[in-house]
């Protein structure tokens, strides 16, 4: 095994573009988004929904959504996919930022027999860690602080 002495950064292929992520705090007048920032922020999200379709397989149903925050500067992505076996048949909804990855809430659904059992948790920026009871909790605080909903 050879050391270089310092990690490989990961670099994009020559015909490839870097995703541009959106300027934190411009906003129009209103506060809202500016136009370049909703667009970014929609390729960026549509870009890692198509890169995660490649990598997982078997999901019967699949959809995203997404929202820029420009008080924050956060592009935020909401994936949600459905598995059905014979056995089991579960749904699960995940947020993440769409340009750095980092994971703000999770919920899943999984139906056994007929008996449902569902967990999961929401992490609002720089809040503590609120666990969701149900789905409709889920869907309540992601559209209160990410405004995402399915």
């Amino acid at each position: 095994m050879c050391y270089l002495g310092h990690p490989a950064k990961i670099q994009n292929l020559p015909n490839e573009t870097a995703p541009v992520k959106p300027q934190t705090h411009e906003a129009d007048a209103q506060g809202r988004a500016t136009l370049s920032q909703q667009k970014s922020c929609s390729e960026q999200s549509k870009q890692n929904f198509n890169n995660w379709k490649k990598e997982v397989t078997g999901n019967t149903l699949e959809s995203y959504t997404n929202h820029y925050d420009p008080t924050t500067g956060i592009c935020y992505l909401e994936i949600s996919f459905m598995r059905a076996t014979d056995s089991l048949v579960r749904q699960t909804f995940f947020i993440q930022d769409a340009f750095e990855s980092r994971s703000y809430g999770y919920f899943t659904i999984n139906i056994v027999n007929d008996i449902s059992y569902a967990s999961g948790f929401i992490e609002p920026p720089d809040q503590p860690k609120i666990k969701c009871k149900s789905y409709e909790q889920f869907n309540e605080l992601a559209l209160k602080y990410f405004g995402t909903t399915p």
